[in-house]
């Protein structure tokens, strides 16, 4: 096998396994509350945490919950983490590929397509085109389905 194919399967297989999602520990503040349930019989701590006002400067909450708001009814909304920065993400090679918010917005909804009641988090995104960033677009975890009551709680 030459060195550039054994570089692009060992790439590969790193990619992959960095978008695999990590349980958090139990009784974290981003705990799931029971797995392999089906759905979640509570919301994760992190809904009872403070909500930051903004992501950044050009992403405040009121803009987001608007912004979901084409998709969702959103319940409840948190910006967490207080750092407003972002991570500056780069491939194998050094070169900026995109930059990622530190601070994670988590949402407790009902999604207006399948009628289903969900909680969710993400981060947002900005691509690197080689001479800026574009726009950021938010960047979803996998969903957990919950009733509506917990929805609302």
């Amino acid at each position: 096998m030459n060195n550039l194919l054994k570089t692009t399967i060992i790439g590969l297989a790193a990619l992959a396994a960095a978008s695999c999602a990590v349980l958090p520990a139990a009784g974290s503040i981003l705990g799931v509350a029971s797995i392999g349930s089906g759905k979640a019989d509570h919301l994760p701590g992190v809904f009872k945490e403070p909500s930051q006002p903004e992501v950044d400067a050009e992403l405040p909450a009121d803009r987001i919950r608007t912004d979901l708001a084409k998709y969702y009814e959103i319940y409840k909304l948190v910006v967490y983490g207080d750092d407003p920065s972002y991570e500056i993400r780069r491939n194998e090679l050094g070169i900026i590929v995109d930059k990622l918010s530190r601070r994670e917005v988590w949402i407790a909804y009902k999604d207006l397509k399948d009628g289903k009641h969900y909680y969710n988090s993400f981060k947002y995104i900005r691509e690197f085109d080689g001479t800026g960033y574009g726009p950021a677009r938010p960047n979803f975890a996998v969903p957990t389905e919950i009733d509506e009551r917990t929805a609302k709680e």
